[in-house]
């Protein structure tokens, strides 16, 4: 999708930044000018922690520059939205429009997670050409949880529609294109949930 181009990440992580590191390993990614947003102040530490042990030259060698070098930012994915629009963070050098978007929420789709989609639509974070990515359970107790929350049906097309219609509300002129892959997976390691990413 995004072709051989500098690529300039925004996202939500794991202390272990694997969907960076990922990113890193696939594509040339931009650290300099990406951004990760982590809003509990545990997981925040220990990703600042890391990010120093990086700096120190300690860890996966193939990782110290990606991880030394990409703003970390403790807050929630709207106050960051708007502090990064606004140039208030510590990187002056992390950009303020995106191609890669990782919102690795897991859970269920909520009316919070659609709003974080008109918020990244509304602060024209996302670049000409980009990707945004959302990860989904895909177990039947996040899709009663989701149809609760009013989000019934496939997690698919709940999240293609949510986004169209953010889109659509802010005024954006993005086209929505949609890709998924289900795969068995989950966080921390552990395995055996049913996931989908769109």
């Amino acid at each position: 999708v995004l072709g051989p181009v500098d690529v300039r990440y925004l996202g939500l992580e794991s202390v272990e930044f694997r969907s960076l590191k990922l990113a890193h390993k696939l594509l040339n990614l931009e650290p300099e000018g990406s951004v990760v947003f982590e809003r509990e102040e545990r997981v925040f530490n220990a990703m600042k922690e890391e990010q120093e042990s990086a700096k120190k030259g300690e860890g996966e060698a193939e990782y110290l520059g990606v991880l030394k070098e990409v703003e970390i930012v403790q807050d929630e994915i709207a106050d960051g939205l708007r502090r990064l629009s606004e140039g208030n963070i510590a990187n002056p050098n992390a950009k303020k429009r995106f191609n890669l978007i990782n919102l690795d929420y897991v859970g269920h789709m909520s009316s919070g997670k659609e709003e974080s989609f008109g918020d990244i639509f509304k602060g024209d974070v996302v670049d000409d050409i980009g990707m945004i990515y959302v990860t989904l359970n895909n177990t039947p107790l996040s899709k009663f949880r989701a149809d609760k929350a009013g989000y019934p049906g496939d997690p698919v097309d709940v999240v293609t529609a949510a986004m169209e219609r953010q889109n659509k509300e802010t005024g954006s002129k993005y086209k929505i294109d949609r890709e998924f892959i289900n795969y068995t997976g989950g966080t921390n390691q552990r395995e055996g949930s049913e996931m989908v990413v769109v």
